[in-house]
Order: structure tokens, then sequence, then C-alpha cells
């Protein structure tokens, strides 16, 4: 799914960059990390726990994203809730 207008598509879901590095932005996934190192986020627009030493994503994702890669393009995954792990790797 994506928004046909850019700039609203450029709004919605927009990622957050991490606290610490600053240059990182949260990375969409299935199932939000709970890792210090990992910006895996399965929330709309949601916040990185770690700081993207793990890899870099230099890139802001955006709503068209967050579909493809958390509800895997039919909502069957991650809705209406999220997935996650706290610290330790427990899914929650």
């Amino acid at each position: 799914m994506k928004i046909t207008s850019t700039e609203i598509d450029k709004k919605v879901c927009a990622t957050k960059k991490t606290t610490t590095s600053g240059s990182n932005f949260s990375k969409y996934a299935e199932e939000t990390s709970g890792t210090r190192n990992d910006t895996k986020v399965a929330l709309c627009g949601g916040e990185p726990n770690g700081d993207g030493s793990a890899g870099t994503n230099t890139e802001q994702q955006f709503l068209h994203d967050f579909v493809r890669e958390t509800l895997k393009g039919d909502s069957s995954k991650n809705w209406p809730t999220s997935t996650g792990k706290a610290n330790g790797g427990k899914t929650r």
C-alpha cells in the first residue's frame, strides 16, 4: 500500500532516529527487537530500542514500508497489535 500523495506518505508512520547515534533510523520488521544495537520495530512510527550498531539504516521509512515489512502486505501479521521482544529475547 502506498499513498499517492508523496507529501502525505512522508508523514504517516515515519520512523524515528535512534537517540544515541542521531544518524540511524528504526527499521520496520515483523518483530520489534529488544537488543541494544538493533533498530527493528513493528510499531507504526516506532522508536528503536537500539543504536543501530548491528547494521545501519540511514534512510527513514514510511507507511508503505510498514505495510510491506511489518504487516506483510496482507495485514495478517501484527494487526491490530504488534509483536516485539523484551530485553532478554522473550516474545511479547
